[in-house]
């Protein structure tokens, strides 16, 4: 791919200047934030992202309304993105494998517990004949902490389908070991991602925290997950994360969000 995949993302330390929205064909909102692999800093993914919402929520507004419309605009979200990314190539240099990214997308736990997301990613998969072993899902650790049938049932269907499922927001609040080696010992978790003030802390903090940090990669390598960060702003975080096993990381040090239609190349149709 030409465009932003075909030329080095780290021909320059840091990014500068403002990030234009995307134009019409992804929607306005939809934005790309590129995921690097540390050990050779290496484009792996894009995270789609949107710019938060303030919505204005007037006396006596029902909730159910505001909750809809959340809904509808996530739909919009993976429909547009899933469509984006189906589109993608990777023009690799002749030594190196060629690889595609993935598609990161969030899950909002509204959408966690509505009881369609499964249905919903099937849907948007057919539809932009997106292989679901291109997509992963991050999940909130609340979206994730409980043992209701519908839940596992979920994560068991992702599993199944080859879909990656990302624990996010890890060390933002009372993060639960439990919760992770629950759900990793049963298969349904594929990573697990640091929040940004927990990286930057842990980064950024004396020896002792940066060697709770390699301990903290090394369980999650031990149970069969992928470490990733964010908010990895210098690169003193991103040579203290990748020294102590973090797989990944998105920051505006590595790469700046980007529009979803500097994903494309010039003249490459959509979807």
């Amino acid at each position: 791919m030409s465009g932003l995949l075909a030329r080095d993302p780290f021909s320059r330390e840091r990014p500068q200047g403002a990030v234009p929205h995307a134009g019409a064909r992804g929607g306005p909102e939809l934005l790309f934030q590129p995921r690097f692999r540390l050990a050779d800093r290496r484009l792996v993914a894009f995270e789609a992202t949107t710019p938060r919402q303030r919505t204005r929520l007037f006396r006596g507004q029902a909730l159910a309304q505001r909750d809809n419309r959340e809904i509808l605009r996530d739909r919009t979200v993976f429909h547009d993105a899933c469509r984006y990314a189906a589109s993608w190539t990777f023009q690799s240099a002749p030594d190196v494998a060629e690889t595609v990214p993935l598609l990161s997308l969030r899950v909002s736990e509204l959408q966690a517990a509505s009881g369609l997301l499964a249905a919903l990613l099937c849907e948007v998969l057919a539809e932009s004949r997106l292989p679901a072993g291109r997509v992963e899902l991050e999940f909130s650790e609340e979206s994730l902490d409980g043992d209701e049938q519908e839940l596992l049932y979920l994560l068991g269907s992702l599993r199944d389908l080859g879909v990656g499922v990302i624990l996010g927001g890890f060390g933002a609040s009372v993060s639960s070991l439990t919760l992770l080696r629950r759900r990793s010992i049963a298969g349904l978790l594929s990573g697990l991602r640091l929040s940004a003030a927990a990286a930057q802390e842990l980064a950024e903090s004396d020896q002792r925290d940066r060697d709770f940090l390699r301990g903290l990669g090394e369980c999650a390598h031990a149970l069969g997950l992928a470490m990733l960060a964010e908010g990895v702003e210098t690169q003193a975080q991103f040579e203290c994360l990748r020294d102590a096993g973090c797989d990944q990381a998105v920051g505006g040090w590595l790469g700046a969000q980007v529009p979803a239609v500097a994903t494309l190349g010039p003249g490459r149709p959509l979807g």
